[in-house]
């Protein structure tokens, strides 16, 4: 079985964060998928956390949810340095 390397995008983060009813939610719940090694570094989480932070509060999650997506992401990437 191949192991796709994949990197996600920030818009795709902040479509996942918009709304749980799309095709960016479902790529982040296959994050755990043995198929997929999502690979991110310090400077793309950044800038996931500054773009979801960006978003009107009225039409994303609160702070703390927030907080636990960028933890689940850093947990579950491979990590690599820029």
């Amino acid at each position: 079985m191949s192991i796709f390397q994949i990197v996600i995008d920030t818009s795709v983060i902040v479509s996942a964060v918009r709304s749980n009813k799309g095709a960016s939610h479902k790529l982040l719940t296959l994050l755990e998928d043995p198929r997929f090694q999502f690979n991110l570094s310090a400077p793309l989480v950044f800038e996931y956390e500054d773009a979801v932070r960006r978003i009107p509060p009225e039409m994303r999650a609160n702070d703390a949810a927030i907080d636990e997506l960028i933890d689940s992401i850093c947990a579950l990437g491979n990590h690599r340095t820029i």
